[in-house]
């Protein structure tokens, strides 16, 4: 779905200075999966998103957006159909007086003939659980349901790939909660790709793979349970792993012997208590 090639991309400090944010990033993201990218701020993990519609186009390199090279303006129009983008802020993605408005206004802009247009709307918003709040003022609702008002815009469009920006950056545990739950749906029931650019442990625990970014270089990528299980590493690079992973950890140090890839407290806690049962025959 996504492919870049020795992608490097610079922005020049008020120095004059060339300040490299992508280093010769070489990476693939398949059809259908879902990638978290973490890393701590300036690690260049949302200027890769930027290329992957072509917001931004590398410096040298080159990246493709389903087999399209996104540096040829005439594959622009194309590439943002097929590969959406929801960023962190809700309120600047709203455009429109009303829910159904704001979810119409791109296909409106596409010249998208208006029966058509009117389902596209309604079976987006029912995918999001929005649908009842359709005819809603939108700075009425709440930023997760803002969120996933963004996020039916998008689906109308009917993207094959979502990337997402920080999504829930903005928004109180509740809110985080429903969108990650949209972004799960999209995936695994509508087949969407996903691209999850975040700096929450516990949601890039529920991908498929994790991209860990540093320094303008992708410096880890595997599963999630490979990923946090470098404890060490991760904390190096300035980030933290899933509350249940450290616990995990701690206990291994103390001599417990509770091994495995734990990302879900109830994989913990079956975990201890398999332990206590064997230690009590």
């Amino acid at each position: 779905m996504l492919k870049c090639e020795n992608v490097t991309f610079c922005y020049e400090s008020e120095e004059g200075e060339n300040r490299i944010i992508l280093d010769d990033v070489s990476l693939q993201i398949e059809k259908g999966s879902f990638v978290a990218v973490l890393g701590r701020n300036g690690s260049g993990k949302s200027t890769l998103a930027k290329h992957f519609n072509g917001v931004l186009v590398p410096q040298k390199g080159r990246v493709y957006a389903n087999g399209m090279p996104t540096d040829e303006e005439k594959n622009l129009f194309e590439i943002r159909r097929s590969v959406g983008m929801v960023f962190q802020n809700p309120d600047n993605q709203i455009v429109a007086t009303t829910v159904e408005e704001d979810v119409a206004f791109g296909l409106e802009n596409l010249g998208v003939p208006y029966e058509e247009m009117h389902k596209r709307v309604n079976e987006a918003l029912k995918s999001v659980g929005m649908y009842e709040y359709r005819h809603k003022e939108p700075h009425l609702l709440s930023g997760g349901q803002k969120q996933r008002v963004a996020i039916a815009g998008v689906i109308a469009m009917k993207p094959e790939c979502i990337i997402f920006d920080e999504p829930t950056a903005m928004l109180d545990p509740k809110g985080r909660k429903e969108v990650m739950e949209t972004i799960k749906k999209l995936n695994g029931e509508m087949g969407i790709t996903i691209v999850l650019i975040t700096h929450f442990m516990e949601e890039a625990a529920k991908s498929e793979r994790v991209i860990v970014m540093d320094k303008g270089k992708i410096v880890m990528d595997d599963k999630p349970g490979k990923v946090f299980s470098s404890v060490e590493e991760i904390t190096r690079l300035g980030l933290d792993v899933p509350a249940v992973t450290k616990l995990c950890n701690l206990l291994i140090k103390k001599g417990i012997d509770i091994r495995g890839e734990m990302l879900r407290t109830k994989e913990c806690a079956e975990a201890l208590d398999t332990l206590l049962r064997e230690r009590e025959c």
